[in-house]
């Protein structure tokens, strides 16, 4: 039997002293087969997103905690 956990992070830039982390996900594996999905908003007092990353499309990511 093989598991596997993969863990991803969404943030605002790639500047991890400025940018703020806003998600983080999170999918079990087993066999090959998805098992379950979780996926977390992370809140802080004040977001910091690096104007560079709206072109990712944070845009939406934003509108949807507003």
């Amino acid at each position: 039997m093989t598991k596997l956990l993969v863990v991803d992070t969404e943030t605002g830039g790639l500047h991890p002293d400025r940018c703020s982390l806003l998600t983080l996900g999170a999918v079990d594996w087993e066999d090959g087969r998805l098992i379950s999905e979780r996926e977390w908003a992370v809140r802080e007092a004040r977001l910091e997103i690096d104007p560079a990353s709206l072109k990712a499309g944070i845009e939406r990511f934003v509108a949807d905690r507003e």
